[in-house]
């Protein structure tokens, strides 16, 4: 799909600032403060959902196998490796996978993995996790394949695992959610697009926002009872962390 050459069109040219939009992370910035920084975030990012995690499901001392689902270059994955036996990161980027793999050498975390992502998830194949994390990764995919990869990922969780995912779930202003609209008309979305690459040096990147309904249906057609809100945004866009636990 579109999005998937979009984004590993990010992670061959500028993989840091793809995950995390900020200046010190662009390529022509980049140095040692700056990379030491980005991965300091991941461990924070982690350390605040597990926290999220313990104050809603209660004391969990470690996990035997985590999933990073969307690990780009590893922020969330390295930070992992401290908190679980193995962790598995996957990613659709080629480049994202490999300078992932390079970060994990670079650190010395032997019990991390990284693995091109399929839209079947079929490179998971035969294995079930007791953690899922995935966190800003599911706005930059249209809803339709995102919800398949969301029940896919579902599926692979081991009985009382714990998920964090977050999705974006609408726009805060009326103008924003017109031109949301608007890219749902037929062909609108590609056209938009390729506007954009015409008048920029990097490819777009895709917010989606998804029904919270639906991916809370999913959780409740499994079993699942235990789950919480955490709300946030960015810019524009209202975001969730739906943190949930399996029976």
């Amino acid at each position: 799909m579109g999005t998937d050459r979009h984004w590993e069109r990010h992670g061959a040219q500028n993989p840091y600032w793809a995950v995390l939009t900020e200046a010190r992370y662009d390529r022509a910035e980049m140095d040692d403060a700056a990379r030491g920084a980005f991965f300091d975030s991941g461990v924070q990012r982690i350390e605040q959902i597990l926290a999220a995690a313990t104050a809603a499901f209660g004391q969990r001392d470690g996990f035997r196998s985590a999933l990073d689902f969307g690990c780009g270059v590893g922020r969330l994955s390295l930070a992992l490796s401290g908190r679980s036996e193995e962790v598995v990161g996957v990613d659709i980027s080629p480049s994202m996978i490999a300078e992932a793999k390079r970060n994990a050498e670079r650190m010395g975390r032997d019990n991390v993995s990284f693995r091109q992502a399929s839209g079947s998830l079929e490179e998971l194949a035969g294995q079930t996790f007791d953690l899922l994390v995935s966190d800003i990764v599911f706005q930059h995919i249209p809803v339709a394949a995102g919800l398949r990869l969301y029940r896919g990922l579902l599926d692979r969780l081991r009985p009382g695992a714990r998920g964090a995912v977050s999705f974006t779930y609408d726009k805060a202003t009326r103008l924003a959610r017109l031109r949301q609209a608007l890219k749902r008309v037929p062909l609108a979305q590609a056209a938009y697009d390729a506007v954009w690459t015409l008048r920029n040096a990097s490819p777009p990147m895709q917010m989606n926002a998804y029904p919270l309904g639906e991916l809370v249906r999913e959780l409740h057609l499994r079993g699942v009872h235990r789950v919480q809100l955490e709300l946030g945004g960015h810019g524009e866009s209202l975001s969730a962390l739906l943190l949930f636990e399996t029976p």
